[in-house]
């Protein structure tokens, strides 16, 4: 326990403290100094997820977390404060019954699903700060080249400006932007809620479902702290419509709340739960291939592939199921993200289909946002309720001791 909490404490006091002196030096700051803020700051967040067992990992990913909600709270008035636990109380709620539903599918320990939930709020770091520099406008300089981070927002608002102003000549450019923005914040957060569960507790997969119900877990966590930390959700929810108001508007903060609760974390549970079957797939890709193989599935391809090069089909096997899993799970995040952003992104910000389509007649009125998002919340359903359902996919393959080392639990 003294270790735990003197690592998480440590950590997440030099991290601030690291963060702290470069929005003190402005963006004038030495760029090289600045990126190798950050290298250091990436090495601290991943020494978080050191050679531990999962209770010492949890205890250190909860005393990080404490000090840094500490942090948070810190110099607000109590008013902010009051907000501020309000609202993480609400948002804890429709945590509880995402969690709670996707565990029925295969109860596993508490304490490690108490570690993947904190270990997916940690993961918001990445994108999170992420964010911090692009609001900062920091130059980073790695030597041999140079980062200038740009939002979504200032390319896709740089687009619409140029249609508008008929300069046809730079708008693929901005286009090209800002597809690139959109899927680099889901590369970015997809990424880190994959490596948070691969790095908490891979001891205790012993079927793909686990993983993928760890995975779900992780986004879950991820979605949770999100909420929490972005000033424009549930913070804003509670005071714009509870707090400021002399008489709470409990509509708008219900149907707010009830947006953010349902779509927006199924956006984040169907592209993980996704990534986390393909994950489980590459895990066991060695019993999976020889289960594959004895009910007479052939993998051509990575049979051909592995002939033609030399390497193991196991290692093609387990590199292709990641592949695959990441590129759908990121084009999944990205295209939400486009979707619910068309509004602020095209010409005259239409935000129903009749204002798009200049059309009067039936679902005029209908949001664009309301398509995806149903698309997402009962096709994110069935899709992941059928690679739970899957036969192969609750088979126990056992715990995975070593590289290609399996031992079956007892009595299976």
């Amino acid at each position: 326990m003294l270790f735990s909490f003197v690592t998480g404490s440590a950590v997440s006091l030099i991290i601030l403290r690291f963060v702290a002196a470069m929005a003190e030096g402005g963006t004038e700051q030495n760029p090289f100094i600045i990126a190798l803020a950050i290298i250091l700051i990436i090495g601290l967040w991943k020494f978080l997820f050191g050679p531990w067992d999962s209770r010492v990992k949890a205890e250190v990913f909860g005393t990080f977390i404490f000090w840094i909600a500490v942090h948070i709270l810190t110099g607000h008035t109590t008013q902010e404060i009051f907000a501020t636990l309000l609202a993480a109380l609400i948002a804890a709620i429709p945590a509880a019954i995402w969690c709670i539903f996707f565990l029925r599918y295969h109860w596993k320990r508490l304490s490690v699903v108490l570690l993947t939930f904190f270990a997916g709020m940690l993961s918001t770091a990445p994108i999170l700060f992420y964010d911090y520099v692009v609001r900062q406008g920091f130059e980073l300089h790695f030597f041999l080249f140079r980062i200038t981070p740009a939002s979504f927002m200032q390319s896709s608002r740089t687009f619409v400006s140029e249609s508008l102003t008929g300069q046809t000549g730079v708008i693929s450019a901005s286009v090209a932007v800002t597809v690139v923005s959109f899927a680099l914040v889901g590369i970015i957060e997809e990424w880190s809620k994959h490596w948070v569960t691969k790095k908490s507790d891979p001891a205790y997969f012993s079927s793909v479902n686990d993983v993928m119900q760890l995975s779900i877990i992780a986004a879950i966590g991820f979605a949770f702290a999100e909420n929490i930390v972005n000033p424009n959700y549930f913070l804003a929810f509670v005071t714009r419509y509870l707090v400021q108001p002399i008489h709470p508007d409990w509509s708008m903060f219900l149907g707010s709340i009830f947006g953010r609760s349902i779509i927006t974390n199924m956006v984040h549970i169907t592209s993980s739960g996704v990534l986390g079957y393909f994950y489980g797939l590459a895990f066991f890709a060695k019993p999976a291939l020889e289960d594959d193989r004895a009910h007479g599935k052939k993998h051509r391809l990575v049979v051909f592939l592995s002939q033609l090069t030399g390497v193991s089909r196991i290692e093609l096997y387990r590199h292709a199921a990641m592949a695959q899993g990441l590129t759908i799970a990121m084009a999944l995040h990205s295209a939400f993200d486009i979707a619910v952003s068309l509004p602020e992104t095209l010409s005259g910000n239409p935000h129903t289909i009749g204002e798009l389509l200049h059309y009067a007649g039936p679902l005029s009125g209908m949001s664009l946002v309301l398509l995806p998002a149903l698309f997402y919340v009962f096709g994110g359903f069935v899709l992941l309720g059928y690679l739970f359902r899957k036969k192969a996919d609750v088979k126990e393959f056992g715990y995975r001791l070593h590289q290609e080392v399996f031992v079956r639990p007892t009595g299976a």
